[in-house]
Parts: structure tokens; sequence; C-alpha cells
């Protein structure tokens, strides 16, 4: 069914419903009518179609009715779901994307430990994505996509120096060094940072996956995805160790739900 202009759609109970309103008539906030009101979100246009919904609260009987109802509409197929954050997949097929959207319906009762995950991967320049594997095969990460941390081992510290204006990171958070990403201490770069203090030690690269929450500068929560790269980096006598970190955005091989 070809869509010419954005449409919205909302399905409760199994069916179309129009956008419910408040007690007063006032506008609901899309979280507000996806969470508390346990609904299913339609978009549809020229560009595709993105189902949305949080995991926990949606109606089943509205995700099997948007699995067959989706039918006519306009591929790809985008599947934004919340569980402790966004995340995002999408599909050109209509088949797979109606089993993914069963399959994830079977785990809607799973809940997280954690919001950050690394998982360590031999370098294969068949799986890298395209700046990672450049990074890879020159030996080094140009200025402009890299990110320098200096590397307290001792004290199991990191401080972000420097982001590349065409890094990963700058993409989202821009190039302040005091972005929610560079921040030392929280539970993020805890887990993101182990894999620097390994580098500095052995002073050897690493290549690795990360899948974690983090908060956007739009105040939502996603589920980012991204391949890094970590590099040691010569520095003076005297100061403090440091690693080059290039990362990108792509599919990893960490896999939640």
């Amino acid at each position: 069914m070809p869509v010419e202009l954005s449409q919205v759609f909302w399905i409760g109970q199994g069916d179309l419903v129009k956008r419910p309103v408040g007690p007063s008539g006032e506008a609901l906030t899309d979280r507000v009518l996806l969470q508390q009101r346990e609904l299913v979100k339609i978009e549809a246009n020229e560009n595709g179609t993105t189902i949305s919904w949080v995991m926990f609260a949606a109606n089943w009987t509205s995700l099997y009715f948007a699995n067959e109802w989706i039918g006519p509409l306009e591929a790809p197929f985008t599947l934004n779901y919340f569980n402790s954050g966004w995340f995002s997949e999408s599909f050109d097929d209509l088949d797979e994307v109606r089993k993914r959207i069963i399959q994830l319906m079977g785990k809607s009762d799973i809940r997280f430990s954690q919001r950050t995950y690394t998982q360590r991967f031999e370098p294969d320049e068949n799986l890298m994505s395209p700046a990672i594997k450049k990074a890879w095969s020159q030996g080094f990460v140009s200025q402009e996509k890299a990110v320098v941390c200096s590397i307290d081992v001792d004290r199991e510290l990191t401080q972000v120096e420097e982001v590349g204006s065409d890094s990963a990171l700058a993409s989202v958070w821009g190039v302040s060094p005091v972005s929610y990403p560079c921040l030392s201490g929280h539970s993020y770069d805890r887990v993101v940072s182990r894999s620097y203090y390994e580098v500095v030690k052995t002073e050897k690269p690493i290549y690795d996956h990360v899948l974690a929450a983090m908060a956007c500068p739009d105040g939502s929560v996603k589920w980012l995805g991204y391949q890094r790269l970590i590099f040691p980096r010569k520095t003076l006598p005297g100061t403090l160790p440091q690693v080059t970190v290039a990362c990108e955005f792509d599919r990893v091989g960490i896999q939640l739900l």
C-alpha cells in the first residue's frame, strides 16, 4: 500500500484506535500512550514503516494485529521497542520482520542486569565496519575520527582528552569532553574502560564490540551498538599513558534479545 504522506496509526486492544487524549482533552505524549496506555504505534510513509512499542507494556493482541496489518505497507520495516532503552532494528523482508515481532513478544519479560556490554573479537576485516577496517589496516586512527583518553591504571581512572570532530562520539554528543560518554565513574565508563587498562598494560591494540543503553542529548535512552578499536599511544615520560580509540556505529556481535 503506497503511502505518499506520513501517516500515524495507533493500535489498542487488538484494533485500530484514534489517538487517545487526556481527561480534559489534552494531548498525551507518545511515552504515556506506549507505556501507560499499552498501545502500539505504526508510522508509514514512502520511506518505510516503523512499529513502536514498550515490551513490558504492550498488549499482545495489539502486537498480533500489527503483525498482520503491516502486510500491505512499504518496506523497509523498522522495529523500535523499549526494554531499559530503545532498540532499533530494520528489515527489508516482511516474513523476517513478522518472525522477529513474534520472537520479541516471547521475550517481553526479560530484564537486563546491566546496561553496558562488551565483547572481544579477533580482528577480521571481513567483519569490521569500514572506518574500523581502515584504522586497523593503517595501524592508527586519524585525528578527526579519534577519541584520546589518559589512563590512570593504578587508580582505574580514565580522562577523555580529545574528541575528534568526525568521531562517532561527536556525531551524537558533539566534541565536548564533558558529555555523558566522556564522564568517568558511572557504570558505562567502568565497563568500557576495562579494555583501556589492558591496552596500556600490554601495549597491544584491542578490537571489541560495545552495546550500551545511553542517555542521548534529546533525553531519550537508546541502545547503541558500535565497533571499537583501541590503540596504545606514545606519551612523554612522567605523564599518564594514553590510548587512541576509533568507534563506528554498526551491527555488533552482542545479542541481548
